[in-house]
């Protein structure tokens, strides 16, 4: 297997940074960072304790949209981001 690049695996961090946004929402990259802290602030503690992982945070009828998302995404390889229907930039678009 060859080696990526430094300059390749930068366009995927951002890629899947932009995927996670429009899955979850804005907000997104602020609980990441959350979790982060508490998990380096709280060494030794069990996961399921950090009040910022996904399942604390969202509402059920977001996550339930994420799914969606990650389902059509799967359905549809190939396809931007911004065509997928479930995309949090696209329900932003339609609730202005």
């Amino acid at each position: 297997m060859a080696k990526r690049s430094r300059t390749n695996k930068i366009a995927d961090g951002h890629k899947a940074t932009q995927t996670k946004i429009a899955r979850f929402g804005l907000s997104e990259s602020s609980r990441a960072a959350a979790q982060r802290l508490w998990t380096i602030e709280n060494q030794g503690r069990p996961k399921s304790e950090n009040p910022y992982i996904r399942e604390k945070v969202y509402a059920p009828d977001v996550l339930a949209r994420a799914e969606s998302h990650k389902a059509w995404a799967k359905a549809n390889p190939g396809r931007s981001v911004s065509e997928n229907p479930y995309s949090w930039k696209e329900k932003r678009q339609l609730d202005l």
